[in-house]
């Protein structure tokens, strides 16, 4: 295991990638136990390459159409219990910003999700197995500001219009 000092990694305009790869409620699943927060965040090659080698667990999507090359992602944590990551959802033409928590994050496995610009944290691990000493990168989510794409009736039923209109 490479024992110098791992750096967070930012990444902006990320694409989150869609359907089973989020899973921010923590729904148990048949690789996932009860409570696991993840998601899966595309990255570019340069950083793929960087990451892999200082140890990260980079894995690869197969490529969709013949001559595609195969996409990288990593599988990032979201923990509340310790040190909760700051994620805010932003939505609509000026951003609003909502801030996400523990009791509401479940939101973003729902949502159609355009971009994120995240912080993710690295945690070097290490264990004893029968087949000998394992080590490696998890990933976990800091800082996260979510771009959800907007339907066409979001402008028209914005916050900005009074929830009563009163009668003349």
């Amino acid at each position: 295991m490479n024992k110098r000092k791992i750096e967070p990694v930012s990444l902006e305009g990320a694409n989150i990638l869609p359907g089973i790869f989020k899973n921010f409620s923590g729904k148990p699943g048949q690789y996932n136990p009860a409570g696991r927060r993840t998601f899966c965040v595309e990255l570019d090659r340069a950083t793929a390459d960087m990451m892999a080698e200082e140890g990260w667990n980079v894995k690869q999507l197969d490529p969709r159409d013949e001559g595609d090359e195969p996409v990288p992602y990593i599988q990032v944590r979201a923990r509340f219990d310790n040190v909760p990551p700051t994620i805010y959802m932003l939505t609509g033409r000026n951003n609003k910003k909502t801030r996400i928590t523990e009791d509401t994050v479940d939101l973003l496995d729902s949502a159609m999700i355009e971009w994120a610009d995240l912080t993710i944290t690295p945690y070097a691990w290490e264990m004893q197995t029968k087949n000998g000493p394992e080590s490696g990168i998890t990933a976990y989510l800091k800082t996260m500001y979510v771009k959800v794409a907007q339907d066409e009736f979001a402008e028209k039923y914005n916050d900005d219009i009074p929830e009563e209109v009163p009668f003349n």
